[in-house]
């Protein structure tokens, strides 16, 4: 039997489904230290654990977006800090309103960045199990033709 070849969006939406399912474990877990690198979560820990090519992290935007909300989210719960601080920094006793709202603008999208992402992984899985369904005859959803 010859293995059936995949496009390369089936492989990517696979590589969104990994990473989702692996983000998803990791939080329930909470083992995120074991995956820290220098910069926030290690990409080739994060390839080898997910079966993806790290190059694939790098180069694919909503796998990219994904890691970049999740350590945005882990920066904002205090686990690490994502940007070194300067020495104007280290020297300002008073927080900046105007730094202040950038972190909570930060914090929101990388919040919703997550919520869109796992909204698409939703989607996926749901036309899955349509697109399953419908070549058994009938109508699933009248006007979802």
């Amino acid at each position: 039997m010859s293995k059936k070849s995949i496009s390369t969006q089936q492989q990517a939406e696979q590589a969104i489904q990994r990473l989702g399912d692996w983000l998803d474990t990791r939080s329930k877990n909470n083992d995120w230290s074991n995956y820290v690198g220098k910069n926030g979560l290690s990409k080739s820990d994060i390839a080898a654990e997910c079966g993806i090519a790290r190059s694939t992290l790098y180069t694919n935007k909503s796998l990219n977006n994904m890691i970049d909300a999740a350590n945005a989210n882990l920066a904002n719960a205090g686990l690490w800090s994502l940007s070194k601080p300067t020495q104007q920094n280290q020297n300002h006793d008073g927080a900046d309103p105007k730094d202040t709202e950038i972190q909570r603008l930060k914090k929101l999208l990388a919040e919703k960045t997550a919520e869109n992402e796992a909204l698409k992984r939703e989607n996926n899985r749901i036309h899955q199990a349509v697109s399953s369904l419908a070549p058994l005859g009938g109508r699933i959803f009248p006007g979802l033709e």
